[in-house]
């Protein structure tokens, strides 16, 4: 579920962000009408369309918008004075009727509208988060990739965010005083700030999803460490390993000779002997030791042998004979 969320996020936004760059770049039919904001001059019937990477004059008529010219395309480019001079009716041949709207563009101070290329790399932050999300799809214990699709979701959103800001700024404080000197003037924002919004409210989901996606990761991820811990301290497999090699060291094969055949080894287990093991008796790995170093080989034979009594580590040996030293035969006459 929360990888479906994800995806439907990115590709979203990548849609969206996808046709806000395409917008006005292409004579479509329904591209041109992709654009960040219009402004019309109701004197002389034209208005002009601006995008991310060019804008383009039109002769609204009654009958048809005839496309009258167009700026070259490329990111980041200026406001064009002389389309905003023919926009407002001036004489395209007189360069003093072009200077009157120039100083005013200048006083108004548009370079910020340059700044609507951030809006590319928006768009390249999403395309990474995309394959970020379908490398997920085969990888899914990957923790690396969300990281990676987090960070290009969070760096995207800002990227664009600061994008669609300054251009609202720049057109909202500059046309106004525009409209104020120049009569019949007037504009209005295109589908493109509105798409715009939306890819950016998509990748603020798919980086929520992200950082979901690692959280339920290390959750997971936790909760197999501290299983594999409490496997260390279980008592009950740690009895039953005692249990199992009490019964193996009891009912090992040791070989010993038969009286009737010395060829022929014999099986000392009741099991061998037709009768029924007895019930098995726990046993903890001190004895084992103290048995293994107090007992010899033969005796180790027995399937239950007694336990040793407490002292008997600790036994002191009985004091050994004194030593008899040579003393020479008496001499001479004692009588």
């Amino acid at each position: 579920m929360l990888y479906t969320v994800t995806l439907i996020t990115t590709v979203c936004a990548f849609v969206l962000l996808l046709l806000v760059n395409l917008g006005t770049t292409f004579d479509s039919s329904f591209l041109p009408k992709i654009y960040l904001i219009k402004v019309n001059e109701s004197v002389t019937h034209h208005y002009i369309t601006y995008g991310i990477y060019d804008s383009c004059l039109y002769n609204n008529t009654q009958d048809a918008q005839t496309l009258v010219s167009c700026t070259p395309k490329a990111p980041g480019y200026s406001f064009d004075a002389r389309q905003f001079a023919e926009l407002c009716g001036a004489n395209m041949d007189d360069e003093t009727s072009i200077k009157i709207y120039t100083d005013i563009l200048d006083r108004i101070n548009l370079k910020i509208f340059q700044t609507a290329v951030l809006i590319l790399p928006a768009l390249i932050f999403a395309v990474i988060a995309l394959v970020c999300t379908l490398i997920l799809r085969q990888y899914r214990q990957n923790t690396l990739t969300p990281w990676i699709g987090a960070f290009s979701s969070l760096l995207g959103f800002f990227s664009g965010a600061a994008g669609l800001a300054l251009i609202m700024a720049t057109f909202w404080k500059g046309l106004d005083l525009l409209e104020q000197r120049i009569e019949g003037l007037s504009h209005q924002w295109g589908p493109s700030i509105y798409l715009t919004g939306m890819g950016l409210a998509c990748l603020i989901l798919s980086l929520v999803c992200f950082l979901l996606r690692l959280c339920t990761h290390q959750r997971k991820s936790g909760s197999t460490h501290s299983r594999d811990t409490l496997q260390l301290y279980d008592y009950d497999r740690s009895q039953r390993h005692h249990q199992q090699q009490a019964a193996a060291d009891a009912y090992s094969p040791w070989t010993a000779l038969d009286s009737s055949s010395p060829t022929r080894m014999l099986d000392p287990s009741p099991t061998a002997q037709g009768t029924s093991p007895p019930p098995m008796k726990q046993r903890d790995s001190g004895y084992d030791y103290v048995h293994a170093i107090t007992t010899s080989p033969m005796e180790s034979q027995q399937p239950y042998p007694s336990y040793p009594p407490y002292q008997d580590p600790y036994r002191q040996h009985p004091p050994s004979p004194p030593h008899a030293y040579y003393q020479p035969p008496p001499t001479g006459n004692y009588f």
